[in-house]
């Protein structure tokens, strides 16, 4: 499951909670909130941790009630949204967005001159984990702050925490996802409606169609509803397939494949827990169509299921455990599995994307149209000249705006409804609207 706010989505200037389940690749939609911050502000702009908290767990605890009982809860950085998953599901492992993990990182390492490191260095913790390490007496503090890298924090950003299971969502993508299709495919055509617009929107379109896909997912329909996630999932195990490697290099890595695991720095990055390594173990499939449209994810080893993954006789361990057996062990549990995808864009888990918590960037409709307007006469200007330099490298310039308006003028001569995540070559293509 995962958590996470949005704002601007009505007049009241209410923010917008959801709580989503993941089921193969598609974000289900189980709880929606409403909640005004002016009314619990402490100052202009902060609020009372302890009334989020509050809020929050009133909010989760009949999801509690209804039997939902997860065992990872991803969420960002939000001190109350933490506390109230820990309050409701003290059990429930929670895991920080890996994207906004990430962010933090960089944008700490951009602001490195601004680092104290007397108070948010802890030599001997670090030297813990490295014995050998040589610490300066300067980085020696009496007065300590908890920081997000000290132990008793390791496990709300650490995936390998757990020693049984590593949780599928390394983001809250799902949500994010959810938002961009709220506000870009049934909100696109309002300003900031009322809020009983929005909640009919979300009763009315959002749930329904969630439940549609899941269902359609769940019985097979690929026409009706295929996760997004499988077509990245295809590309990236050919590509791997393709490359070649060699025994010594499995044994360098201590490759695994019966237990899908390998030390290769591919494999730790790798979003579905793919390499070349893994994906050389296995013999070619019967039916690649059958195999890349019902291939599961789990959170324990071996993280991909299907009858097709059959171990190579020269890779099968020395137990004779091999994955065919593994499968037959595992697949009364199919239902449980899940992975990692939103629901609509295949985004890349490495890009940067604009988040929900970021401001949405404003623009002037009317300088841009001026600008345009004198640009249009002076290039007229100078081609009647015959100035052929510039016009030339004008046009050149305009390229991209050129294939805009071409994928424009194809998507008004089509008769069927184009998709919202097309592969356009301008991106500037896909916020197209109808009028």
């Amino acid at each position: 499951m995962a958590i996470d706010a949005t704002y601007g989505t009505n007049s009241a200037g209410c923010d917008l909670f959801a709580v989503l389940a993941e089921f193969d690749g598609t974000g289900v939609p189980l709880a929606y909130l409403f909640l005004e911050k002016s009314m619990l502000t402490q100052t202009s702009t902060s609020v009372a941790p302890s009334k989020m908290t509050q809020i929050l767990h009133q909010f989760l605890s009949p999801l509690l009630n209804r039997g939902f009982s997860p065992s990872f809860f991803a969420c960002d950085k939000d001190r109350s949204e933490i506390n109230a998953i820990q309050q409701v599901w003290p059990s429930a492992k929670v895991q920080l967005c890996y994207w906004h993990a990430k962010r933090a990182i960089q944008t700490k390492l951009k602001d490195c001159h601004k680092t104290d490191s007397l108070t948010s260095y802890f030599p001997e913790d670090a030297k813990k984990l490295v014995p050998n390490l040589e610490i300066c007496w300067g980085s020696y503090v009496k007065n300590r702050t908890e920081q997000q890298h000290r132990p008793e924090q390791w496990e709300l950003w650490a995936r390998s925490h757990s020693p049984e299971e590593i949780p599928v969502l390394r983001t809250t993508m799902i949500v994010e996802s959810h938002w961009r299709r709220i506000k870009r495919d049934f909100l696109c055509r309002f300003n900031r409606p009322r809020i009983d617009l929005v909640v009919w929107t979300l009763i009315s379109r959002s749930i329904p169609q969630g439940l549609e896909k899941m269902e359609a997912i769940q019985d097979g329909n690929y026409r009706k509803g295929v996760a997004s996630w499988r077509k990245k999932f295809k590309q990236q195990w050919k590509k791997f397939a393709s490359q070649g490697t060699d025994n010594e290099a499995l044994k360098k890595y201590y490759t695994d494949a019966a237990a899908w695991t390998c030390g290769c720095e591919a494999f730790l990055l790798s979003r579905f827990l793919l390499c070349k390594h893994i994906v050389h173990c296995y013999r070619d499939f019967k039916d690649p169509n059958k195999f890349f449209q019902t291939v599961r994810r789990q959170r324990s080893s071996p993280f991909w299921i299907q009858p097709q993954l059959t171990l190579r006789p020269e890779f099968l361990v020395l137990n004779d455990l091999s994955r065919d057996t593994v499968f037959e062990s595992t697949i009364g549990s199919i239902s449980d599995f899940e992975s990692d995808e939103e629901i609509q864009e295949p985004v890349e888990d490495d890009n940067l994307v604009q988040m929900e918590d970021e401001p949405l960037v404003t623009y002037d409709a009317s300088g841009f149209l001026s600008k345009m307007s004198r640009l249009i006469d002076i290039f007229t200007e100078q081609h009647s000249i015959g100035n052929s330099r510039f016009a030339e490298r004008l046009i050149k310039q305009n390229i991209s705006n050129l294939t805009l308006l071409e994928e424009i003028e194809q998507l008004k001569r089509r008769h069927t409804t184009a998709t919202t995540w097309g592969q356009y070559r301008n991106p500037i293509t896909m916020y197209y609207q109808f009028v």
